[in-house]
Order: C-alpha cells, then sequence, then structure tokens
C-alpha cells in the first residue's frame, strides 16, 4: 500500500515541516511514500527557494532533508503540468526527479492512491 504525502504550501510552514517529516518516517521504514507537490508548494524544490528550520547551530534544510528521499529509492515526485507553467518551473532545474501529469493525468492518480495525507 503505497501512502501518498501531499505538500500544498509555499514557503515551508510548520505544516509543511511535518509533512516531510512524515515522509521521512514512513521512507525510514522502507514504507516509499508518494509526494505530491501542488500549487505554491512546487516551489519547495526550485533550486533558489531551500527553506530553513531551527537555531544557528541546529539549522535543518527543506532541500537537504528532501533529497534523503532518493537515498530511500522513494518514487518520483508528483507535480500538475499546470503548476509547473504557473510558476515557471523547468524539471530538470528542480533538485529531485518529478514526474509531471497533466491534469486530467493528475486527477486519475490521485483516484488511484488509497491515502494521501495533505500538509
Amino acid at each position: 500500500m503505497t501512502t501518498a504525502i501531499l505538500l500544498t504550501e509555499y514557503p515551508a510552514t510548520r505544516r509543511t515541516w511535518a509533512g516531510q517529516d512524515i515522509a521521512l518516517g514512513l521512507a525510514s521504514l522502507d514504507l516509499n511514500p508518494q509526494l505530491l507537490l501542488t500549487g505554491p508548494a512546487v516551489l519547495l524544490l526550485a533550486a533558489d527557494h531551500d527553506c530553513f528550520r531551527g537555531s544557528e547551530q541546529q539549522r535543518q534544510s527543506l532541500h537537504k532533508r528532501f533529497r534523503i528521499l532518493e537515498l530511500f529509492d522513494c518514487p518520483a515526485v508528483w507535480i500538475s503540468r499546470s503548476d509547473m507553467e504557473h510558476y515557471q518551473l523547468d524539471p530538470d532545474e528542480l533538485i529531485l526527479p518529478v514526474q509531471v501529469f497533466d491534469d486530467h493525468e493528475w486527477a486519475l492518480q490521485l483516484q488511484s492512491l488509497p491515502s494521501i495525507l495533505r500538509y
């Protein structure tokens, strides 16, 4: 069973960090969550949009934590083509591999997922 994690906000908020924490936790258990980004959350993967939390000494990078998903062989992040176009992003310039779906395919893919956690 695939658990999907849907992130919808940018910049990184408590909800975004919580969603990432869940995704990393599932990945560490070899459950390979499917990460989905919609709306302004697609900017979370843009190379010049890293976000940080924590004190100066214990600062955590959202981008470095996202890249951990690759180490766990998680599937490519799902993004809709309309969001990519709206935010003028090129899939090759993002920090993680993405799978881009047109709006109709996006809706079908969401319906195929057994559970989606929204953050």
